[in-house]
C-alpha cells in the first residue's frame, strides 16, 4: 500500500497565471439579533483576515435570515468603508447589498452578497454587516419578529484567492 503526502501543490489556471485559494476564514452569528437603529452599525456578523499578498483579491459570502416589519438596509463594509452598495438613488443611506421589508410579522427571507474586493494590503482588514432601519420599527436576524423559536445560522465568509 503506498501513502502519498502533499505539502504544497500549486497548478496553474489554464490561462497560465497561478489563482488559488490562499486561506479561508469564516465568522458566525448564531444567537438572535435585533436593532431599531436608524443608522447604520454593526449587526455582529464580522470576519477578519490578513493577505499573505498585497496583489491577492478576497471573496467575501455572506448569508443571513431577516425578520422585520419595516423597511431595513444591509451593506458590506471593509474596515470603515463601505463596499458592495448600490451607486443609483439620492440618499447614501438607501444603498447597500439588499433592503429587507416583510409584510407580516411571522415572515422572513434569507438574503446574501458574494462580492470579489481588491483590499490591496497585507494588514489584517475587517469586513463585516452594517444595517440602518428607515424607521423606528426593528429588524431580526436569526429569528421571525414575532416568535423567538427559529434557532438560525447566518455567516460571513473571505477566502483569499492568489492573483
Amino acid at each position: 500500500m503506498s501513502t502519498l503526502r502533499v505539502d504544497n501543490l500549486r497548478g496553474q489556471t489554464a490561462d497560465g497565471k497561478n489563482r488559488y485559494v490562499v486561506q479561508v476564514v469564516q465568522g458566525t452569528v448564531t444567537t438572535h439579533v435585533a436593532s431599531a437603529s436608524q443608522s447604520f452599525h454593526d449587526t455582529g456578523l464580522t470576519v477578519s483576515i490578513t493577505p499573505a499578498a498585497a496583489t491577492s483579491k478576497v471573496l467575501v459570502t455572506v448569508q443571513m435570515y431577516i425578520a422585520g416589519a419595516d423597511t431595513t438596509f444591509f451593506r458590506l463594509v471593509r474596515d470603515s468603508t463601505a463596499i458592495a452598495v448600490g451607486t443609483d438613488g439620492t440618499d447614501a443611506d438607501h444603498r447597500g447589498f439588499t433592503m429587507s421589508r416583510e409584510g407580516a410579522t411571522n415572515l422572513g427571507n434569507t438574503h446574501g452578497v458574494t462580492f470579489l474586493d481588491s483590499p490591496n494590503t497585507t494588514l489584517a482588514t475587517t469586513y463585516k454587516v452594517q444595517a440602518r432601519n428607515d424607521a423606528s420599527a426593528y429588524y431580526f436576524i436569526n429569528r421571525r419578529e414575532s416568535a423567538t423559536d427559529f434557532g438560525l445560522f447566518s455567516s460571513i465568509t473571505a477566502m483569499e484567492i492568489a492573483q
